[in-house]
Protein backbone atom coordinates (compact mmCIF):
# COMPACT_ATOMS: atom_id res chain seq x y z
CA UNK A 1 0.00 0.00 0.00
CA UNK A 2 1.12 3.73 -0.96
CA UNK A 3 2.07 5.81 2.01
CA UNK A 4 0.03 8.71 2.64
CA UNK A 5 0.61 11.68 1.06
CA UNK A 6 3.76 12.80 0.25
CA UNK A 7 6.85 14.08 1.93
CA UNK A 8 7.36 17.37 -0.12
CA UNK A 9 9.72 21.15 0.35
CA UNK A 10 6.68 23.76 0.62
CA UNK A 11 7.96 27.01 -0.66
CA UNK A 12 4.97 28.72 1.19
CA UNK A 13 6.89 29.55 4.17
CA UNK A 14 7.30 33.47 3.13
CA UNK A 15 3.92 34.00 1.97
CA UNK A 16 1.46 36.31 3.73
CA UNK A 17 -0.65 34.10 5.85
CA UNK A 18 -4.24 34.86 6.39
CA UNK A 19 -6.14 33.16 8.92
CA UNK A 20 -9.34 32.24 7.08
CA UNK A 21 -10.26 32.50 3.18
CA UNK A 22 -12.28 35.67 3.49
CA UNK A 23 -9.46 37.43 5.46
CA UNK A 24 -7.13 36.48 1.99
CA UNK A 25 -10.11 37.51 0.25
CA UNK A 26 -10.43 41.20 1.39
CA UNK A 27 -6.76 41.54 1.68
CA UNK A 28 -6.90 40.74 -2.35
CA UNK A 29 -9.50 43.06 -2.57
CA UNK A 30 -7.85 45.86 -0.60
CA UNK A 31 -4.69 45.69 -3.17
CA UNK A 32 -6.82 45.74 -5.91
CA UNK A 33 -7.91 49.09 -5.61
CA UNK A 34 -6.38 51.98 -7.01
CA UNK A 35 -6.26 55.75 -5.41
CA UNK A 36 -9.63 56.42 -7.53
CA UNK A 37 -11.18 52.96 -6.68
CA UNK A 38 -11.15 51.70 -9.99
CA UNK A 39 -10.31 48.41 -10.35
CA UNK A 40 -6.20 47.63 -10.25
CA UNK A 41 -4.55 44.34 -11.36
CA UNK A 42 -2.42 42.77 -9.25
CA UNK A 43 -0.27 40.11 -10.44
CA UNK A 44 1.28 36.69 -8.80
CA UNK A 45 -1.10 37.49 -5.26
CA UNK A 46 -0.47 34.52 -3.29
CA UNK A 47 -0.50 33.53 0.22
CA UNK A 48 -1.54 30.90 2.44
CA UNK A 49 -5.12 30.13 4.57
CA UNK A 50 -4.50 28.62 7.31
CA UNK A 51 -8.00 27.61 8.26
CA UNK A 52 -10.25 26.03 4.95
CA UNK A 53 -12.73 24.68 7.72
CA UNK A 54 -15.33 27.34 6.00
CA UNK A 55 -13.19 28.58 2.69
CA UNK A 56 -16.77 29.78 1.54
CA UNK A 57 -16.53 33.18 0.10
CA UNK A 58 -19.52 35.57 -0.86
CA UNK A 59 -19.26 38.29 -3.25
CA UNK A 60 -21.62 40.71 -4.37
CA UNK A 61 -21.81 38.70 -7.90
CA UNK A 62 -21.78 34.96 -6.05
CA UNK A 63 -23.56 35.20 -2.45
CA UNK A 64 -24.67 32.23 -1.01
CA UNK A 65 -27.58 30.88 -3.22
CA UNK A 66 -25.56 31.95 -6.05
CA UNK A 67 -22.55 29.45 -5.00
CA UNK A 68 -24.92 26.59 -4.13
CA UNK A 69 -26.47 26.73 -7.03
CA UNK A 70 -22.90 26.17 -9.41
CA UNK A 71 -21.81 24.37 -7.29
CA UNK A 72 -24.75 21.86 -7.64
CA UNK A 73 -24.53 22.59 -11.65
CA UNK A 74 -20.97 22.06 -11.60
CA UNK A 75 -20.33 19.16 -10.13
CA UNK A 76 -23.14 17.23 -12.00
CA UNK A 77 -25.59 17.60 -9.08
CA UNK A 78 -29.48 17.97 -10.27
CA UNK A 79 -30.60 21.49 -10.09
CA UNK A 80 -33.36 23.95 -11.40
CA UNK A 81 -32.78 24.95 -15.04
CA UNK A 82 -35.28 28.36 -14.23
CA UNK A 83 -32.94 29.12 -11.05
CA UNK A 84 -33.07 32.77 -10.88
CA UNK A 85 -29.50 32.36 -9.67
CA UNK A 86 -28.27 31.43 -13.86
CA UNK A 87 -26.81 34.01 -15.39
CA UNK A 88 -24.87 35.61 -18.39
CA UNK A 89 -22.43 37.23 -15.50
CA UNK A 90 -22.13 34.24 -13.46
CA UNK A 91 -21.21 31.47 -16.65
CA UNK A 92 -22.17 32.53 -19.86
CA UNK A 93 -19.03 31.62 -22.80
CA UNK A 94 -16.60 30.38 -19.46
CA UNK A 95 -17.77 26.60 -20.25
CA UNK A 96 -19.80 23.76 -19.04
CA UNK A 97 -17.73 22.47 -15.62
CA UNK A 98 -20.10 19.67 -15.44
CA UNK A 99 -18.76 17.84 -18.41
CA UNK A 100 -17.23 15.03 -17.64
CA UNK A 101 -16.75 16.41 -13.81
CA UNK A 102 -17.40 12.54 -12.08
CA UNK A 103 -14.77 11.16 -14.34
CA UNK A 104 -12.58 14.53 -13.80
CA UNK A 105 -13.13 13.52 -10.01
CA UNK A 106 -12.64 9.85 -9.79
CA UNK A 107 -9.23 9.95 -12.27
CA UNK A 108 -8.00 12.40 -9.45
CA UNK A 109 -8.78 10.43 -6.55
CA UNK A 110 -7.09 7.15 -8.86
CA UNK A 111 -4.02 9.18 -9.37
CA UNK A 112 -3.33 10.24 -5.58
CA UNK A 113 -4.46 6.54 -4.28
CA UNK A 114 -1.80 5.29 -6.51
CA UNK A 115 0.77 8.18 -6.82
CA UNK A 116 0.62 9.89 -3.55
CA UNK A 117 3.48 12.09 -4.87
CA UNK A 118 1.99 13.03 -8.55
CA UNK A 119 1.59 16.28 -10.11
CA UNK A 120 -0.72 14.86 -12.55
CA UNK A 121 -3.85 14.75 -10.13
CA UNK A 122 -5.60 17.70 -12.20
CA UNK A 123 -9.10 18.65 -13.30
CA UNK A 124 -9.51 20.29 -16.32
CA UNK A 125 -11.77 23.08 -17.23
CA UNK A 126 -13.12 22.80 -20.49
CA UNK A 127 -14.17 25.98 -22.48
CA UNK A 128 -18.07 26.08 -23.76
CA UNK A 129 -17.50 25.12 -27.72
CA UNK A 130 -13.86 25.74 -28.36
CA UNK A 131 -10.95 24.18 -27.75
CA UNK A 132 -8.25 25.10 -25.78
CA UNK A 133 -6.00 26.22 -28.69
CA UNK A 134 -8.89 28.39 -30.11
CA UNK A 135 -8.81 31.03 -26.91
CA UNK A 136 -8.62 34.35 -28.08
CA UNK A 137 -7.32 36.84 -25.84
CA UNK A 138 -10.01 39.38 -26.49
CA UNK A 139 -12.53 37.09 -25.31
CA UNK A 140 -13.29 37.73 -21.00
CA UNK A 141 -15.57 34.71 -21.18
CA UNK A 142 -12.88 32.31 -22.18
CA UNK A 143 -9.57 34.22 -20.45
CA UNK A 144 -11.26 35.25 -17.19
CA UNK A 145 -11.85 31.56 -15.02
CA UNK A 146 -9.32 29.34 -13.84
CA UNK A 147 -8.76 26.33 -16.26
CA UNK A 148 -7.10 23.93 -14.32
CA UNK A 149 -7.03 22.68 -10.82
CA UNK A 150 -4.26 20.83 -9.18
CA UNK A 151 -4.33 18.93 -6.38
CA UNK A 152 -1.88 16.73 -3.97
CA UNK A 153 -2.20 14.87 -0.51
CA UNK A 154 0.22 16.50 1.65
CA UNK A 155 1.83 14.53 4.45
CA UNK A 156 -0.66 14.72 6.81
CA UNK A 157 -2.59 12.64 4.32
CA UNK A 158 -5.40 16.05 3.31
CA UNK A 159 -6.06 16.91 0.03
CA UNK A 160 -4.73 19.97 -1.09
Amino acid sequence: QAAVGSPSLSLSSSFPRFKTAKEMYAKLREVSKDDDESDFTVRHFVGVIEDMSDATVETELFPRGALEFYTAKNMGWDYDEASPWLSQERGGAQGDYRAGMRAKLANVVECLRTEPRSKRAVIPIPFAEEPSSAVDWTNAGQTKCCRELYLYLGPDGRLH
